[in-house]
């Protein structure tokens, strides 16, 4: 093909091509149906959310230190008011302080019997009248009779039954008067069967009387009398 074929062809095939973009455009810019240039779709955007950390928290207080409060002093429990000392009246059961006097004297008195105390030790109990109360308790512990005689007293016993006043001069002397039980467990060396026994006595003083001159707070033992004597068990050999 010549070269002038050549030009004319490529010349004719780029009218066509004009032509049939020409045609495409026209189309696109009349057609209603035609779709527009796509636009891009907004993307939907979600609404931030609040994270706990995003949140901001009061920051706490201090706690306000407690006031202290006062301790309130203790208040003095007020003492109970003494009992006042029984009246002592001729009559009348002897009071707490004298039953206790006689008490002492008697476990002094069985005490020196038993041997477990010496006549200076019963001063303590019987003031003035400790020889009296020496004499009377060793005539038990040497009592001789044609069948017996005391080798020693092992045991003794008192039950004071009564104790009344007889008799008060003004607030620092009184006279009281007993009934008490003795009982005297004792060896005894017995002279029909040379040997020795156990025996028991059993002595009543109905009568007896004690008194008393106030000394302070305590009572001390002014004169004692024993009174009658009713043997109720004797001892006795077998």
């Amino acid at each position: 093909m010549s070269g002038s074929r050549v030009i004319g062809f490529l010349i004719a095939v780029l009218v066509v091509l004009l032509v049939v973009a020409g045609t495409v455009v026209a189309l696109r810019v009349t057609d209603p149906g035609s779709e527009e240039a796509a636009e891009p779709t907004p993307m939907p955007q979600e609404e931030a959310q609040a994270t706990p950390a995003m949140i901001a928290s009061p920051t706490p207080m201090p706690a306000p230190a407690p006031t202290p409060v006062p301790t309130p002093l203790p208040t003095a429990t007020p003492l109970p008011e003494p009992m006042p000392a029984p009246a002592l009246a001729a009559g009348a059961p002897c009071t707490p302080a004298l039953s206790a006097a006689i008490s002492a004297a008697n476990q002094a008195q069985s005490a020196f019997m038993r041997g477990e105390t010496n006549a200076a030790q019963l001063s303590a109990a019987w003031g003035e009248m400790a020889a009296r109360a020496e004499s009377a308790a060793t005539s038990l512990l040497q009592k001789t009779t044609d069948t017996y005689s005391v080798a020693r007293i092992t045991g003794v016993a008192q039950d004071v039954s009564t104790c009344a006043v007889l008799s008060v001069s003004g607030d620092d002397e009184v006279v009281v008067e007993t009934a008490e039980t003795w009982t005297y467990d004792a060896v005894l060396s017995c002279a029909a069967t040379e040997d020795e026994q156990t025996s028991r006595a059993v002595v009543g003083y109905p009568a007896q009387q004690y008194t008393f001159a106030r000394v302070g707070d305590s009572w001390q033992m002014r004169d004692w009398n024993l009174g009658a004597v009713n043997i109720q068990t004797a001892w006795q050999c077998g």
